[in-house]
């Protein structure tokens, strides 16, 4: 599944952000043995949690997943299934050319072969002040 969210890097590893407020964040990992490092399972799901001031990353981040089919860059969806990627695009002529279907007036999707796509990761660096 591709990684879709802001991130940072606290401790040299890479942790989603859960959330945020005016000097902490809020990360999460599925990594059990971060309980050695104060992260807590809040609600036994295997989801570890930790607040941590903001002082304390070196980096944050957003990922946008994208995948390249055809030539072209798409969305891609979270969800996978049966080795397929849900690929999405606004894009209308590019759409029809390629046999996405609509969903909407303006939005086209097409399940493609996970073989048939490279998908890559847009980043942009973001500011937690």
């Amino acid at each position: 599944m591709p990684k879709k969210g802001r991130f940072v890097i606290w401790g040299n590893k890479e942790y989603k952000i859960v959330n945020e407020n005016t000097n902490n964040i809020l990360i999460m990992t599925s990594d059990a043995d971060a309980i050695n490092s104060g992260f807590i399972d809040k609600y036994g799901s295997g989801v570890y949690t930790k607040w941590i001031e903001k002082e304390e990353i070196s980096e944050c981040y957003s990922i946008y997943p994208l995948a390249l089919y055809k030539g072209n860059k798409f969305d891609v969806q979270e969800n996978e299934k049966d080795g397929k990627f849900n690929l999405g695009t606004g894009h209308e002529e590019i759409a029809q050319e390629l046999g996405f279907k609509a969903v909407d007036k303006y939005y086209f999707i097409k399940w493609v072969p996970k073989n048939e796509v490279e998908i890559i990761e847009e980043r942009k660096v973001l500011s937690l002040d």
